[in-house]
């Protein structure tokens, strides 16, 4: 399983989306975990990136997402 995160280049997402056969785990955030996490615009911005790539493989947020809502998306699978 390829983990991205919110550093991750789109040129290596794109690498690493090329190589893999079942899904990307999109670190949600940099954040430190158990923080209470409150969705801020760069994260929206981040996973709106993820979408518009239009990436072969589904990506699965985790890191602080535990349902559709707290991702703020309906198009994203959050990890459980």
């Amino acid at each position: 399983i390829s983990l991205i995160t919110p550093q991750t280049s789109v040129d290596r997402i794109r690498s690493i989306d090329a190589i893999s056969n079942s899904f990307i785990y999109a670190v949600s955030s940099a954040a430190v975990t158990g923080t209470s996490l409150h969705l801020q615009e760069q994260q929206l911005s981040y996973f709106k990136k993820l979408k518009d790539l239009a990436l072969k493989n589904p990506v699965i947020l985790g890191f602080g997402i535990n349902s559709r809502e707290t991702s703020g998306r309906n198009d994203f699978v959050p990890a459980r």
